[in-house]
């Protein structure tokens, strides 16, 4: 019989904290067990807000549409994004060792490592026809838990 107690990925979420670099330490040490655990939590946002900014989007081909994952983290945003035909996304996230995930799974045209909120981010203005954010944090360190969807004109 084991002694071992098994991990609790609500363990895992309730011990981020809002400082900037204790959560990004926290993300990176979560990185490749982050989906299986989100999973197990029953967390569905990307496919909703994925299927959302489908539907709104109507009848656009969606290998046309350029949208961009903020954050990106391991890519399950992407994932969803593809299985829809939306072949022209690009992913932000701060951190490294989440996009390393996000790599494996070349869902997303290119990868930009960036933090939100500390001025100009590297992609040109106009850009993108949609903007995602599903799952991120603002600075006051509250959870967006499903999404935000940013369509341009």
């Amino acid at each position: 019989m084991s002694t071992e107690t098994a991990r609790n990925p609500f363990d895992t979420v309730a011990t981020l904290t809002t400082d900037y670099a204790d959560s990004q330490a926290g993300y990176s040490a979560w990185a490749t067990q982050y989906e299986e655990d989100m999973v197990t939590m029953g967390y569905n946002g990307p496919r909703q807000v994925v299927t959302l900014m489908h539907d709104v989007l109507g009848g656009a081909s969606p290998s046309t549409v350029r949208v961009l994952d903020v954050p990106a983290g391991t890519g399950m945003v992407g994932s969803e994004l593809q299985k829809l035909g939306y072949t022209n996304a690009d992913g932000l996230d701060a951190n490294p060792d989440m996009l390393k995930v996000a790599e494996t799974k070349q869902v997303y045209r290119r990868l930009i490592e960036a933090k939100l909120g500390t001025g100009e981010l590297p992609v040109e203005p106009n850009t993108y026809d949609a903007v995602l954010l599903v799952g991120a944090f603002p600075q006051n360190g509250t959870h967006l838990p499903y999404g935000l969807i940013i369509l341009g004109t």
